[in-house]
């Protein structure tokens, strides 16, 4: 659900309730790479792009075969 929520808000422009929300899906369940990978996206453009990239290589060693998630990390 909170994947969700974060990024219904990401898609809407709600950046800091997208990133609360994609860290609260990331503390229940840290396994999930696509909120690793949702949250690098939105670090990214936020500026932030130390922490971005450490979440584009936590989604790349999660999801390996995600073209996606590599094409970030390469950034």
């Amino acid at each position: 659900l909170w994947l969700t929520l974060g990024s219904y808000r990401q898609m809407r422009g709600e950046t800091s309730g997208a990133r609360a929300a994609l860290e609260k899906a990331l503390e229940l369940d840290p396994s999930t790479w696509s909120a690793h990978f949702n949250l690098g996206l939105l670090l990214f453009d936020a500026g932030e792009t130390e922490l971005a990239l450490a979440s584009f290589q936590r989604a790349a060693e999660l999801a390996p075969t995600q073209v996606a998630v590599h094409a970030n990390v390469a950034r």
